[in-house]
């Protein structure tokens, strides 16, 4: 989304009100999309809170399943 509206990085964590540095964590799967961050990308058009949240509920789910069986 980033790419095809033209931003860098830092424009889209302005125009998000959170620091570069949080939105490079999320980008690189180094954090979740929190609640917050969430609101924040519906907030500038991008999809709806519940969209993310259920996304990043999805992602956390996957991540343990895979961990889970690799311990089996």
């Amino acid at each position: 989304m980033i790419e095809t509206e033209g931003w860098t990085v830092r424009k889209a964590a302005e125009r998000l009100g959170v620091a570069r540095t949080t939105l490079q964590r999320v980008l690189n799967c180094r954090a979740g999309v929190s609640p917050r961050m969430a609101l924040a990308l519906e907030a500038i058009g991008w999809s709806n809170a519940a969209f993310w949240a259920r996304l990043q509920g999805q992602y956390d789910f996957a991540k343990v399943c895979r961990e889970i069986e690799a311990a089996a």
